[in-house]
């Protein structure tokens, strides 16, 4: 009976202490963290919430342990921190409010650009300061990459100086991971020109392949001098 005891309560121990990895694993598979980055992490971040049996289990057997005469300091505490733990990641979706979940987004931005973006799309949209920042997933890719490939709006590459107009915070992900670039000027009306001097509201949208991934940059102002 004792051994029993002692294995079911190191088994709830390790799952205990685990159980932040793998909610947060199931979370980032979920919200297909390569695809979205962090964003649908947070609104998945409720998963957290499903493994708190495991810390509640912990410390109620503690209590089995103390009825025993044995030690059941270690249930209460690691029941009540890995409790804690879970349910504060949990709680992100509720905490954090940058993130915008709404396709009707992106529509507003295809509007502005004589380009079609994909309609009926999964999409997050991160909230900064001086620019919002949009990851999107194309269902039908092959329709997409032959509307690109055709439109004539499109580059596959971009010169270093319209690489200096992105923010510094993403232009290394913008540049490296994808395959599609297109500038538009929203002040001027041109497409994938570098402006002359002056404050300019500019569109930017790169298109990742391999994640079938839209990333779009809007709402942003650069000043050229």
């Amino acid at each position: 009976m004792q051994k029993r005891y002692r294995i079911i309560n190191t088994i709830l121990i390790c799952l205990t202490v685990i159980s932040p990895m793998m909610a947060f694993s199931l979370s980032c598979k979920i919200g297909e963290v390569e695809t979205f980055g962090i964003g649908f992490v947070v609104r998945y971040s409720w998963i957290f919430w499903l493994f708190t049996f495991l810390p509640i289990l912990l410390f109620a057997f503690g209590f089995v342990l103390k009825k025993q005469g044995k030690s059941c300091k270690p249930n209460f505490v690691l029941g009540l921190l890995f409790l804690g733990i879970l349910v504060v990641f949990g709680s992100y979706h509720l905490i954090f409010q940058e993130f915008d979940y709404d396709p009707a987004y992106v529509d507003s931005i295809d509007e502005k650009l004589a380009v079609d973006l994909p309609n009926q799309m999964k999409v997050v949209t991160e909230e900064h300061l001086e620019y919002n920042i949009t990851y999107a997933k194309v269902s039908e890719e092959k329709k997409f990459i032959s509307d690109l490939e055709i439109s004539g709006y499109w580059k596959k590459e971009l010169g270093s100086k319209i690489k200096g107009l992105l923010p510094d915070t993403y232009s290394q992900e913008l540049v490296s991971a994808c395959e599609y670039f297109l500038l538009y000027n929203v002040t001027t009306g041109q497409y994938n020109i570098f402006p002359p001097d002056g404050s300019y509201e500019i569109i930017f949208i790169a298109y990742d392949v391999e994640f079938q991934k839209l990333i779009i940059v809007d709402q942003y102002t650069v000043v050229v001098d």
